[in-house]
């Protein structure tokens, strides 16, 4: 039996479900400097694999000497025990235009 004396533990005190991430980007072969959009999703396989929730876009990455650093959150039950992967895309801040998929897929 389990009694509580005082205020009960606060939920705020328990770990979350997001994590940073640190990347190294090239354009053209050269360490990327300027502000892009990021789209990372989270995979079950290295290849050709469902996704694991919904992708998560980061607009206005600003990237310096090809390094970035973000903080994703994928949200409960993403990460079960099971291997993932990281798919990451890539654009121009601001663009339309679709992700380009950088390979290979990040375990």
């Amino acid at each position: 039996m389990v009694l509580w004396l005082g205020a009960a533990p606060a939920l705020a005190n328990l770990p979350g479900t997001a994590f940073t991430y640190q990347g190294r980007l090239l354009d053209g072969g050269q360490p990327a400097n300027g502000t892009y959009d990021l789209q990372f999703a989270l995979c079950s396989a290295p290849i050709e694999s469902s996704y694991v929730g919904s992708p998560v876009g980061i607009a206005s990455v600003v990237i310096n000497n090809g390094l970035f650093t973000v903080t994703l959150d994928f949200g409960d039950g993403a990460f079960d025990g099971s291997a993932r992967w990281l798919e990451i895309g890539v654009r121009p801040n601001g663009s339309t235009d679709s992700y380009m998929l950088l390979s290979p897929r990040q375990p």
